[in-house]
């Protein structure tokens, strides 16, 4: 009984000392220094270690506090997941008196795709679903080639071709790296597009289409070159030349002569733009922590020969904040102005394209020259796992990450559309839309998310969508 309370008042006494300890005292403890001994990287058969290397701020030698370890090799393994070369990244250390040998371990990809293509033409899955009577003539097949890991370098070799509603033949090469430093980058594409039915305008903020025709009524050629600049981890800057040339038949300007404008047939024009992304996400496909700042401004038409010449500025942010161990928050905003107001209809954009979307409005296509959204998420971990296959030979595949998230969203947004009623016959522009809801986000193989969203939004409508378009997306 004299032993139990004899350490009664030793632990009292410890805890007297703690509370009454000033805050400088405690934060003046001294931690242990490390030094970096040994670095290594395993399991990039293909994949250089130069590359990795690039996105390490750690090498032998470097010094670190005991208190800032873990959030350092955090901060490294976050940096060599986003260059969504690998299935999984693991940074490993162990200590040996004040030394620490570091082991970055990683799981390859799957880099080379050559497969069939067959996909929806329409914006998104809900549309064809409901909208176009979920007819399978409204899709496109062919094939493609895709290199992720090109040489081992992380460069890029896209080729595709496809036929059936619209024809594209595509061509690109990335280049991340071009220096002995590392910094700059080039990027080169050609395109070609054909289309026998087409979206000439829009009713009620809904596509409306030629219907199919016997030859092609619409013939876009396009070229691009960009060189991009990263001089650190998180900033990029690029800038970028293009060619677009876009002809159309007559039966187009007869359904709308403000397509090109003016009942033009023909619109050529060279375009120059510069971008500048700031990007601090733990993870850039479902991010849970960090933020992203995205600007840009593009200038169509730089000769007196263009048919063409507006200005575009785009501006773009997402921050991302964990709540508790499970729950976390995300939000995200963009805003685009373009100039003059006068526009074709070709080079009209509001909302309803690619990721820049409201929940809920999914149906919907509500062009304008100038709009703005936010959209708020809360989101919970209610599962995560990495599966393992091994019944799958091939390495790259008998790793499944998933994980899935219930989520509330609450969005908003805004389109200016200085012509509602003339060539894009809006009803939706020039007012608040707002939408909330609850939905299941399920992340899978190769950082592929689906989202199923039960929506109600401030037209009245509660609507059921299956989403699989990227939250924020960095072109």
């Amino acid at each position: 009984m004299r032993i139990y309370e004899n350490n009664i008042w030793k632990i009292l006494g410890l805890l007297c000392i703690w509370a009454t300890a000033s805050p400088e005292a405690v934060a003046q403890a001294p931690d242990t220094i490390f030094q970096v001994g040994k670095l290594e990287i395993t399991g990039n058969r293909r994949t250089k270690a130069f590359i990795i290397a690039r996105e390490l701020d750690l090498m032998v030698g470097d010094t670190i506090h005991s208190r800032h370890l873990a959030a350092r090799l955090e901060r490294n393994r976050q940096r060599v997941f986003n260059t969504t070369l690998f299935v999984y990244v693991k940074v490993l250390a162990s200590k040996r008196g004040n030394q620490l040998a570091i082991n970055i371990e990683v799981k390859e990809n799957w880099y080379l795709w050559a497969a069939p293509v067959f996909k929806l033409a329409d914006r998104n899955f809900n549309e064809w679903w409901n909208e176009r009577d979920r007819d399978l003539r409204r899709t496109t097949f062919g094939a493609f080639l895709y290199h992720a890991n090109f040489r081992g370098r992380k460069e890029k070799l896209r080729f595709a071709v496809e036929t059936g509603f619209s024809d594209r033949l595509q061509v690109s090469y990335e280049i991340p790296y071009l220096d002995k430093k590392r910094q700059t980058g080039i990027n080169v594409l050609a395109r070609y597009r054909g289309f026998q039915n087409m979206a000439f305008n829009t009713a009620n903020d809904k596509l409306v289409y030629t219907g199919p025709q016997d030859t092609e009524i619409k013939t876009q050629w396009e070229g691009l070159i960009q060189l991009q600049r990263r001089r650190g981890f998180y900033e990029v800057h690029r800038l970028e030349l293009g060619y677009i040339q876009d002809r159309i038949t007559d039966t187009v300007v007869q359904l709308n002569p403000y397509y090109h404008l003016n009942s033009s047939l023909v619109q050529r024009y060279f375009e120059v733009a510069y971008q500048y992304s700031h990007d601090t996400r733990d993870n850039v496909n479902y991010p849970i922590a960090g933020l992203v700042i995205v600007g840009s401004i593009r200038q169509r038409g730089l000769f007196p020969t263009d048919d063409l010449r507006s200005l575009e500025l785009r501006v773009g942010g997402g921050y991302y904040r964990p709540l508790t161990n499970r729950w976390s928050w995300g939000l995200v905003g963009k805003w685009r102005f373009s100039y003059p107001q006068n526009q074709p209809f070709n080079q009209l954009r509001g909302l309803g394209y690619e990721e820049e979307f409201l929940r809920g409005f999914d149906l919907y296509v509500i062009n304008g020259t100038a709009f703005g959204l936010g959209k708020s998420s809360l989101r919970y971990r209610l599962w995560e796992r990495i599966l393992s296959l091994h019944f799958i030979p091939v390495k790259q595949f008998n790793t499944l990450p998933l994980a899935i998230y219930p989520t509330i969203f609450a969005d908003a947004g805004y389109v200016r559309n200085r012509f509602p009623a003339r060539e894009i016959q809006s009803t939706l522009s020039n007012q608040w839309l707002a939408s909330v809801g609850v939905g299941l986000e399920i992340v899978a193989l190769l950082n592929t998310t689906m989202r199923l969203n039960v929506s109600r939004n401030s037209i009245g409508q509660t609507n059921f969508f299956i989403n699989m378009q990227k939250e924020f997306l960095i072109r």
